[in-house]
């Protein structure tokens, strides 16, 4: 059952405002998880009349990103990132996965814990509809990679899809969780992979289907750019790419060296964008086109922006 700091904590990130005792109430009686709650308000008038009301504005400047990095620039942000989040598996690993009150390890119970894997199936849904609406039929897919698998919340269901998964992590704290979720659901045509070096990807076979879902955004834009371009150059041809990422913030800009010099605070992940342009490029470069460019209606902070890409390799690659 959510409790009133459930309700209040939704609530902030998507009204931006406490909500009131006769709402928190209602909420509760109304809705069995955040999930049902989060999207009850983004179908809210509210939401879509104080929030949203026309789409992110057509006029925002560009953004000053440093994308292309030395090796040992880019294996120092690796490195960076797997501290981080192997600190976050050992002390919260469910809520470093979605980052809501109740899923902290102090608040965390049985029925919590069933919750969150359960809300796993949300991605799959997503994917399957987005196939659906290019006219493909995913059960023609074989193989999925699964880049940021964390606990395995949504590895479970993909599992379900196809005839074998490889999930890959940066973090070994998560990817031991991960395991013994895989034994507890009974899961047994899935690879974890621990994947924390810069050719940590090379050795992973290709694949027919690659999905990525609120993992990108907690790397430095060089990071995102090395794991797009080596995950879209394992695409088998033909295959299907669904990821997420955040593209643009009013106040974001990237420095990479003044990154590297800063200090790293642990207990919580860092966010970063990457821009359309940079995106479509490194897509180009391996052979993909764009199904879908679909605004990502979780993001409720109005100066960013987030997006799903649906993006197929092509069959026959021209010299």
């Amino acid at each position: 059952m959510l409790s009133a700091e459930d309700v209040s904590t939704i609530y902030r990130a998507l009204l931006d405002r406490d909500p009131s005792q006769s709402e928190i109430e209602h909420q509760r009686a109304d809705c069995a998880t955040v999930l049902e709650l989060r999207r009850a308000l983004l179908r809210s008038g509210e939401f879509q009349a104080h929030i949203v009301p026309q789409g992110r504005p057509h006029d925002w400047p560009p953004i000053r990103i440093d994308v292309d990095v030395s090796d040992d620039q880019l294996h120092q942000m690796i490195e960076r990132i797997e501290r981080k989040f192997h600190y976050l598996g050992e002390t919260e690993p469910h809520w470093s996965v979605l980052s809501i009150d109740r899923f902290r390890t102090e608040n965390l119970d049985e029925a919590r814990e069933n919750e969150f894997f359960e809300s796993g199936s949300g991605d799959l849904k997503l994917l399957r509809a987005g196939a659906a609406r290019c006219g493909i039929d995913l059960d023609e897919f074989k193989t999925c990679f699964e880049l940021g698998c964390g606990l395995g919340r949504t590895t479970r269901w993909l599992a379900t899809q196809f005839e074998h998964v490889f999930g890959a992590d940066i973090s070994a704290s998560h990817l031991t969780l991960a395991r013994a979720a895989m034994n507890r659901f009974g899961v047994n045509n899935v690879t974890l992979l621990h994947v924390n070096t810069i050719n940590a990807l090379k050795g992973i076979p290709p694949f027919d289907v690659f999905l990525s879902v609120i993992v990108l955004q907690h790397n430095p834009p060089p990071v995102i750019a090395h794991l797009l371009r080596t995950v879209l150059g394992k695409l088998n041809p033909g295959g299907l790419a669904y990821f997420q990422v955040l593209t643009h913030h009013t106040d974001y800009r990237f420095d990479a060296a003044e990154y590297l010099a800063s200090e790293i605070t642990l207990g919580h992940a860092e966010m970063h964008f990457m821009p359309q342009p940079a995106i479509f490029r490194i897509a180009e470069e391996a052979g993909c086109w764009p199904l879908e460019v679909r605004e990502d209606s979780g993001e409720g902070n109005t100066n960013n922006l987030s997006q799903r890409f649906l993006l197929r390799k092509k069959s026959l690659l021209r010299g």
